[in-house]
């Protein structure tokens, strides 16, 4: 029975099925719990008005921010892995996740989150794309080499910014007043608690602009599956298809960590768990994006439901699933590859081989002494001339012979036993 190909339109509407359910369930659970009924109306603006601002203002935008945020993480991830081939490469582990960080917390310092701003909602993620911008800058140039970007020195430079990043964020959050370093330090674990209507529109656009350079991108990630060198044989302009993608990359990541801080393993976990579904990469891309949406969206969920009204950190929970998940996955990743074949031990020389493959009607020799002059044989020798014993019977046998043997017709090569005891 033949398997159908994987991916495509049956796992994408699985995946957009758990996302919708998961954002539903959102709008139902937490510190005030509300029924079906009551969510219906207030999302059509009907019912007590305070149930209405739950739902609309509070609930039904960090639900949306958190499926926006979590597509771009798993999204940039799985960017990240096609693009340098490891697939433990995501925005953190490459300085992106640090570099927005920083050019987050440099805008905030200087007012550009506040409210009443130019543009506060699209301030604070521009902000973070010029950081990561500088840091996916220092990152490239750590890893240049000829005017190429070496994808092995790359994860290496990446480790570097990151923790160069992670330098700079605790000098700025050192020199700030307590309650504002209170504040920024619970952002950086990750919260979806800042979630306004007008984060969503900013966060959407973001979004949409990476995903449109990133989708057509989907052939090249095939391609470059295979090799650098293949990709390039196959008309992919190599360089400038990592560049737009560490780029693309990027503005993902800086834009939902400048919305939400650093949250973690959902750029990692995520493309992971759904490659087993996709068949090329733009499946990968589209499936990404719905699994890190339902993920994220869950696992606020339970952050703000777990111990309410308190409300623990986003990043904590992703971080307690995703470590045993991915663990899982790779013990399972692992397992289903096939064991390494034994390889084949020679046969006896005294058993009939494949030489007749090579040599019409050859016989195989009934004692040590085989070749007129000469008592070891190519076919009987340890292969003295350094081939295998098939490649001194090749068709080219004549202009290959073993060294120190000498040379003889190739009608002497075998002798039959009779011949051999007539003499």
């Amino acid at each position: 029975m033949t398997r159908g190909p994987r991916g495509g339109p049956p796992a994408a509407a699985a995946l957009l099925a758990a996302l919708v359910l998961v954002v539903l369930g959102s709008l139902l659970v937490g510190s005030v719990p509300l029924s079906p009924g009551a969510v219906w109306d207030a999302l059509l603006g009907r019912g007590d008005a305070s149930t209405v601002a739950i739902v609309r203002e509070l609930r039904l935008p960090r639900a949306l921010l958190g499926a926006l945020v979590g597509g771009a993480l798993a999204v940039s991830g799985a960017a990240l892995q096609a693009l340098l081939g490891n697939p433990l490469a995501d925005p953190y582990l490459l300085g992106v996740s640090g570099g927005a960080a920083c050019g987050t917390l440099v805008g905030a310092l200087h007012g550009l989150g506040a409210r009443g701003a130019w543009g506060s909602s699209f301030a604070l993620p521009l902000a973070g794309f010029l950081g990561a911008l500088l840091a996916v800058v220092a990152v490239g140039a750590g890893a240049s080499s000829g005017g190429r970007l070496d994808r092995g020195r790359l994860l290496l430079a990446g480790v570097v910014v990151n923790a160069l990043a992670s330098a700079v964020l605790l000098f700025l959050l050192s020199l700030g007043d307590a309650a504002r370093t209170q504040t920024f330090v619970f952002w950086m674990l990750g919260s979806l608690a800042g979630a306004t209507p007008g984060a969503v529109k900013a966060l959407a656009a973001y979004a949409a602009l990476g995903l449109l350079l990133l989708v057509p991108l989907a052939r090249a990630f095939d391609a470059l599956a295979l090799g650098e060198e293949t990709a390039a044989t196959l008309g992919i302009p190599v360089e400038r298809v990592k560049r737009i993608a560490y780029l693309a990359a990027s503005l993902l990541a800086a834009a939902a960590v400048a919305t939400t801080g650093i949250i973690g393993f959902v750029g990692l976990l995520v493309p992971h768990a759904v490659r087993r579904l996709a068949r090329g990469h733009g499946a990968l891309l589209v499936l990404s994006f719905l699994g890190g949406g339902a993920l994220l969206v869950a696992s606020d969920t339970l952050a703000r439901s777990l111990f309410a009204p308190a409300e623990i950190s986003v990043g904590a929970v992703t971080a307690l699933l995703g470590a045993p998940a991915f663990l899982i996955l790779l013990r399972a990743r692992r397992s289903s590859r096939p064991a390494p074949s034994r390889r084949a031990t020679a046969p006896r020389a005294s058993s009939r081989t494949s030489l007749s493959r090579f040599v019409p009607d050859a016989r195989p020799p009934s004692s040590g002494r085989t070749a007129r002059g000469s008592r070891r044989s190519c076919a009987s020798s340890p292969a003295p001339c350094g081939r295998g014993r098939e490649r001194c019977f090749s068709a080219d046998a004549p202009s290959r012979r073993c060294r120190g043997a000498k040379p003889r017709a190739a009608s002497d090569t075998f002798r039959s036993p009779s011949s051999l005891s007539s003499r």
